[in-house]
């Protein structure tokens, strides 16, 4: 194999300077990284905050709230709408929450 030198000179001074920028851009990186992770932990939940009810709460909620309807409207669609709608929360309850979740026969 014949391998040829490099052309031209070596400057110590140049290696330097690119060993710097390196240097200087992987920092630059680090603070970026660093300030996305303060970020994040700003924006996380705090424990004991506010969380979203969950969907079998939400179908308890609704289904009550349709019986309560229910006794109060008088015209026969709103009736029915009202049953429907109890209904259709009992059925979601049975089949997406567990049996401590769902509603209750004792609510129907």
């Amino acid at each position: 194999m014949n391998v040829k030198p490099a052309a031209g000179k070596f400057d110590p001074k140049a290696r330097e300077e690119v060993y710097r920028r390196i240097d200087r851009m992987s920092e630059e990186v680090q603070d970026g990284y660093r300030a996305i992770a303060e970020q994040q932990a700003r924006e996380a939940p705090r424990a004991g905050g506010y969380e979203e009810p969950d969907e079998c709460d939400r179908l308890r909620e609704d289904h009550a709230d349709a019986k309560r309807w229910e006794k109060e409207f008088v015209h026969p669609d709103n009736i029915a709408r009202e049953k429907a709608r109890k209904e259709k929360a009992a059925s979601d309850s049975f089949f997406k929450c567990g049996p401590g979740k769902r509603v209750s026969v004792f609510d129907e």
